[in-house]
């Protein structure tokens, strides 16, 4: 998941209403999270979870700044 031309600052993801993690953008206001099954993959969030079907939000603050359903 990636943030772009966004002002500095932290972003929260949720997937299905479930915080997952948080999205820097420190520099040339772009920012990006990563996920993965492989358990071996450095500075890789593990994917422990299944987005399909659920809601994708993006939060700054209280500001929902995307919200989508992932398909199924």
């Amino acid at each position: 998941m990636e943030v772009e031309d966004a002002p500095l600052g932290d972003y929260q993801l949720l997937v299905g209403g479930v915080p997952r993690g948080t999205i820097t953008v420190a520099i040339a206001s772009k920012g990006e999270i990563e996920f993965s099954s492989d358990l071996d993959e450095r500075g890789v969030l593990r994917l422990d979870f299944d987005p399909r079907g659920q809601d994708i939000e993006i939060r700054h603050d209280a500001t929902v700044l995307l919200h989508v359903a992932f398909p199924g």
